[in-house]
């Protein structure tokens, strides 16, 4: 999974397939969920009124997310 937004536009690659499906599950369906992976924190949760991503583990912003 590659995810990039206008703040990281080469963005990063998410190649472990376990945290793969695990956000792509939770995004789909609109659940919470914080991974680690490599020391990177992944989160999936609300933003606002809508959802999104982050790779901070902090508060999640809205990103593009390209496959």
């Amino acid at each position: 999974m590659r995810i990039y937004g206008s703040n990281d536009p080469n963005g990063v690659t998410i190649t472990d397939s376990a945290t793969v499906t695990a956000l792509g599950v939770a995004l789909r369906y609109n659940t919470s969920l914080i991974a680690l992976l490599n020391g990177v924190y992944w989160r999936a949760g609300a933003c606002e009124s809508d959802y999104g991503i982050s790779s901070t583990g902090g508060v999640v912003v809205h990103h593009r997310v390209i496959q």
